[in-house]
């Protein structure tokens, strides 16, 4: 069977031609170096490598070889290089579970965090990054989160260990999941330890806060409507008053100067 070759390998097989011939480098050259030009720019676009590639034999080419990293340099630095090409993997997009971005783009690793009695007796909480399993993250060089769990898991026998993860709709914090967020919570008083685990102290004002509320969603514990809207204004009130405090104090501060010329408006105010 006939193997017919990619636009992009034709490409880059043009752009390597015309390198041989200026520095007389003969067809092994060639066969090797295609392979790492093909792997370099597999996810930039066709039209943009063509008009990258002409305008570095335009600009760049001089007495020297040029490596893979430079003309890869010269390519990325050029007008519209959209920074998600530098990050794909070949191996697929991101999961839901470890990208950064809604595309998938980039990402790659998942937070463990283990909490736990030491041998000593002593309690024990740590954070750890990890790749993820997906096609994209494996990719990555260290352990996987799962790897990383098991070795844990090993060592520390007794320490519950949770990771990150998407539930459907948002990123979920391994460190939120775990007991140690919660025995946080005992401390401060907004939560207590029940028969069946803790328990909300609902008539603490921190459930009622912008913060508080968002945990307790995070949770899949429902909040009344009226709780949000309240927090909502208190959250405009805030800022607002932020904002007038600010203007307040760099009105001072100009009167403390001894300045007595005008002021800036904002665009706000000459609109």
């Amino acid at each position: 069977m006939i193997q017919t070759k990619s636009k992009k390998a034709t490409i880059i097989e043009k752009f390597l031609s015309q390198l041989s011939d200026q520095f007389n480098k003969n067809f092994y050259w060639r066969e090797s170096q295609q392979k790492l030009y093909e792997m370099k720019f597999a996810q930039i676009p066709d039209a943009f490598l063509i008009e990258s590639f002409k305008n570095f034999l335009i600009e760049k080419l001089g007495r020297d070889l040029p490596t893979v990293p430079y003309v890869y340099e010269f390519v990325k630095n050029q007008r519209g290089f959209e920074k998600h090409w530098e990050y794909y993997y070949r191996g697929g997009e991101y999961c839901v579970h470890c990208r950064t971005d809604k595309d998938g783009y980039t990402g790659g690793y998942r937070n463990v965090f283990i909490w736990g009695y030491k041998p000593d007796g002593q309690l024990s909480s740590r954070l750890h990054v990890a790749k993820c399993n997906c096609e994209a993250g494996i990719t990555h060089q260290g352990a996987t989160y799962e790897e990383l769990i098991d070795a844990m898991a090993a060592k520390h026998p007794e320490a519950q260990i949770t990771v990150s993860f998407w539930d459907g709709t948002r990123i979920i914090d391994s460190k939120s999941q775990s007991s140690f967020a919660w025995e946080k919570r005992v401390v401060a008083g907004t939560v207590a330890r029940g028969a069946d685990g803790y328990e909300i102290i609902w008539d603490h004002p921190f459930w009622r806060s912008s913060i508080g509320i968002r945990i307790l969603q995070c949770n899949d514990i429902e909040v009344p409507e009226e709780w949000i809207a309240e927090a909502e204004y208190n959250t405009a009130s805030y800022t607002a008053a932020r904002g007038i405090k600010r203007k307040t104090d760099n009105k001072r501060k100009i009167a403390a100067d001894g300045y007595k010329g005008p002021t800036m408006r904002s665009i706000g105010a000459i609109l």
